[in-house]
């Protein structure tokens, strides 16, 4: 008996020290830090998933922001870097970019300009949906999931998903896969955190098989298609061929930068243009203004095409704001890969080693009293073209909704023009209400790595007659 209680006290004393061994990192390199839990490090909803780790970033971030422009925490046993001052966000991402890459295609805007009238199509089917709901609550999330499903489709495959028809579009089930996961993925995310080195020898795709598979094939029969028929189309795919025919990249290549623009058209333009419509929900002032400004555009141009919209102030102002409130993702890792130094205080430095992983608290930067009047309230007018818009705040480093740098977000010009269309669309037509299902509190749902709301957003659309 004494035997085997002894035994007990070895293995637990060792699982003991293996998770708590690395707990002194930060003061033997005398880095400000918290002290960390012993199994869940500093943000404990990382494995209980309780809350939303944006809260948590949140309260860790008002914690030192006063004090330091970066500390150091634990994502369960693994030391990272946690940013706390807008400066020092803005070097990483920009000054000292190619010390924090990890993480090729040119300009696309005249190729987007292209698809806007495809993107105009898609708005009309958009509008038929909500009639077709007769003013019953409509889920948010799935509406422009709806949405940036046929868009994406038309604009990159050249095919109809049909999902604002009512049809089921297999395409849309695959892309949520993209970003869902599997139990193999988590059991080897809580295995890298709690042994990184394990990367070196085991490796899994994040992607499944079958998304995989399913993907290349409808790149592949697109390109097949494309080139049988002899059709001159204005799209993404047209673009991918013009690159293939220059470049000489491969089918699978051009299968994953599909994918990739995919996402950001998809995935992070239906998130952002959910809660853009919830925004405008809250705020009837806003809403009714936006409204104003639309048909004042239309009345003096007749219609409103991709560089009219381009050239719509408010519209611009109430797309910022939204992003600066509810950016598709709440913090962006880094890994730093060259030794650097970076300002700690005003008066001290410290350095930033070599393969240790940075976090950026994008939301708790963009929400920080510092940097923002009223941070929590949806106030377009802080972005007016007089005040200089985002480009004050984006030189501060605290406004980074896609990130920024050399390696900003590609599909954001694309994402930014399809959630104009249908915002222009919706909002000149409709007047968008938030439905009793809709949490009063807007709490993120801890289940979701997409941000978006428990219970989901709901709303309500009531047609304008003129």
């Amino acid at each position: 008996m004494l035997v085997f209680i002894y035994g007990l006290f070895v293995i637990g004393s060792a699982i003991y020290f293996f998770l708590t061994w690395n707990h002194k990192h930060w003061a033997k390199r005398g880095i400000p830090f918290a002290e960390p839990s012993v199994l869940y490090g500093n943000f404990p909803s990382t494995l209980t998933q309780k809350r939303n780790i944006a809260y948590e970033h949140d309260e860790f971030y008002n914690q030192f922001k006063d004090r330091y422009n970066f500390v150091g925490c634990f994502s369960l046993r693994q030391p990272q870097y946690f940013i706390l001052d807008a400066g020092v966000a803005r070097d990483i991402l920009i000054s000292k970019f190619k010390n924090f890459h990890d993480n090729e295609f040119s300009d696309m805007i005249d190729k987007i300009k292209a698809m806007y009238p495809v993107i105009d199509d898609v708005c009309e089917s958009l509008k038929k949906f909500i009639q077709r709901g007769k003013h019953s609550a409509i889920n948010a999330r799935d509406l422009c999931e709806n949405f940036t499903t046929d868009v994406v489709s038309s604009c990159i495959y050249g095919a109809d998903a049909r999902a604002l028809s009512g049809e089921k579009a297999p395409i849309r089930e695959m892309g949520k896969k993209l970003f869902g996961t599997t139990p193999k993925i988590v059991i080897y995310f809580l295995a890298v955190q709690f042994i990184p080195s394990i990367t070196k020898f085991v490796k899994i795709g994040f992607v499944p098989k079958n998304v995989e598979k399913f993907f290349v094939k409808l790149t592949k029969d697109a390109i097949d298609l494309r080139r049988k028929s002899n059709i001159t189309r204005e799209d993404y795919l047209t673009y991918l061929l013009e690159l293939q025919a220059k470049k000489g990249i491969s089918e699978l290549s051009m299968a994953s930068h599909a994918i990739s623009f995919f996402l950001d058209g998809f995935i992070t333009s239906s998130v952002v243009l959910s809660f853009t419509f919830y925004e405008l929900a809250k705020s009837k002032r806003v809403q009714d203004k936006l409204r104003t400004e639309i048909r004042e555009t239309i009345a003096k141009h007749g219609r409103i095409t991709f560089e009219i919209a381009q050239e719509m102030p408010y519209l611009e102002q109430v797309v910022s704001e939204n992003l600066r409130l509810n950016p598709p993702l709440s913090f962006i890792n880094k890994k730093c890969t060259e030794t650097c130094e970076l300002p700690l205080t005003e008066t001290k430095s410290a350095t930033i080693e070599e393969g240790y992983g940075i976090i950026l608290p994008v939301r708790s930067i963009q929400r920080d009293s510092r940097y923002y009047e009223n941070p929590n309230d949806f106030i377009p007018e802080r972005f007016a073209p007089e005040k200089g818009g985002t480009k004050v705040y984006k030189d501060k480093g605290c406004y980074m909704p896609f990130g920024d740098g050399p390696r900003i977000c590609l599909g954001m010009r694309f994402a930014h023009t399809q959630m104009k269309a249908a915002i222009i669309a919706i909002v000149k037509d409709f007047e968008i209400s938030l439905d009793p299902k809709t949490s009063p509190n807007g709490e993120l749902d801890p289940k979701d790595f997409i941000p978006d709301i428990i219970g989901g957003i709901w709303l309500r659309f009531k047609e304008i007659k003129e």
